[in-house]
């Protein structure tokens, strides 16, 4: 189990149910989006979650809305990351 999943399901055990943002970070220098079960979880919760995707250097180096993940020609192109920057938000 990830800690994204880990986290949504403290935060709605504590009665928190208006999930409206999720980070995700990693010590390497590659980028790690969530994984589709983690996706799949929030998309229960709030499918207009924003998950911010911070680099090594703790920048935010992804915006995105999550049902904008959900489209199937996304996640088969998903490994490149592009398509996940082309779907960016302005947040």
């Amino acid at each position: 189990m990830h800690a994204e999943a880990i986290a949504l399901y403290k935060a709605l055990s504590e009665g928190y149910t208006k999930i409206q943002a999720v980070g995700v970070t990693s010590d390497d220098d590659q980028i790690k989006p969530l994984c589709g079960a983690c996706r799949q979880i929030y998309m229960y919760v709030n499918p207009m979650t924003a998950i911010f995707v911070f680099g090594k250097d703790k920048k935010v180096k992804l915006k995105v809305k999550l049902i904008d993940t959900m489209n199937i020609r996304i996640l088969v192109e998903v490994r490149s990351l592009k398509v996940w920057k082309s779907k960016a938000l302005s947040l």
